[in-house]
């Protein structure tokens, strides 16, 4: 049997994305600058630099100030739409239409490890899609590392199975080679857009990896739509259930195996207006959208 040079073969790859026409996809909207100057901070000290960053813009002024703070990023402004979801399909659009091999997406709240770019780009030679671990940080700090590292092993393969009822791929830790995107349309009113969207990409055969060798650090503070570990409150397990029942109501649209899902959280959705309710997931670290 011939022995094959995987050293030569890594350094193959690493040529090869080289010629990789990449962009940096977030939407930036009113939020403290402090924020937006650490994610673009990171950004600029990536290892790759050779990357566009496009930036749909809804309704933060003055963003000229940014640019030219950053001038060393080459950075696109597109202006915004009427809703999260039409935001992240226009950035999309755009990308798509532009000619991009690949699409690495982060949100303008969050920073990135150095090595974010290289590392998805070399995964994403023999993946479709990648999804990065990530690190939860507020105001005091980092306060846990590697926190999907506690449910999955670095380099395992992610199936349709593993995000029927919850997720892991955010627009924020993920990137994916933007050939896979078909024809695609986010609704006005679908809140958890990251997992519409990879939900209907693992349906349609992409093979996605987790690693662990580069991290996102995830912002935990009160404006995000949920975070990590936070104290479950009755009212938070209400909001997760309207947000998965929306979610079933679209997927049972593309896949009947979904149809299940959404008569369970119809039913729930309807039991919660007359009682408070309490978490039933037994995880630690809960992934997003777990906790019923």
């Amino acid at each position: 049997m011939m022995k094959v040079n995987t050293f030569n073969i890594k350094y193959f790859l690493l040529y090869m994305v080289q010629f990789k026409k990449v962009a940096f996809l977030t939407t930036i909207f009113p939020v403290d600058n402090q924020y937006i100057n650490i994610f673009f901070d990171s950004l600029l000290n990536q290892t790759n630099k050779e990357f566009d960053i496009v930036v749909v813009n809804d309704n933060y002024l003055n963003f000229d100030k940014i640019k030219t703070r950053f001038n060393n990023l080459n950075i696109i402004e597109l202006k915004g739409s009427s809703s999260i979801a039409k935001n992240r399909e226009k950035g999309l659009r755009y990308i798509k239409k532009n000619n991009y091999d690949v699409v690495i997406f982060g949100d303008i709240d969050d920073y990135f490890k150095f090595n974010r770019i290289n590392k998805s780009l070399e995964l994403l030679e023999t993946a479709d899609v990648v999804v990065n671990d990530i690190d939860l940080f507020n105001r005091d700090g980092i306060i846990c590392t590697n926190y999907f590292s506690s449910r999955l092993d670095n380099l395992s393969m992610i199936n349709i199975e593993c995000i029927m009822e919850k997720n892991l791929f955010g627009l924020t830790n993920t990137a994916i080679n933007v050939s896979i995107l078909s024809d695609f349309k986010f609704y006005d009113n679908i809140i958890a857009v990251d997992w519409y969207l990879f939900s209907i990409l693992l349906l349609n055969g992409a093979r996605a990896v987790f690693t662990n060798e580069t991290s996102t650090c995830y912002r935990q503070h009160g404006e995000n739509v949920i975070g990590m570990n936070n104290a479950t409150t009755s009212k938070k397990i209400k909001n997760i259930i309207n947000i998965k029942k929306i979610h079933y109501q679209f997927m049972s649209k593309i896949d009947p195996i979904y149809i299940p899902f959404l008569n369970k959280y119809n039913n729930l959705a309807k039991k919660v207006e007359k009682v408070d309710m309490e978490s039933t997931c037994v995880h630690e670290h809960l992934l997003w959208w777990e906790e019923v």
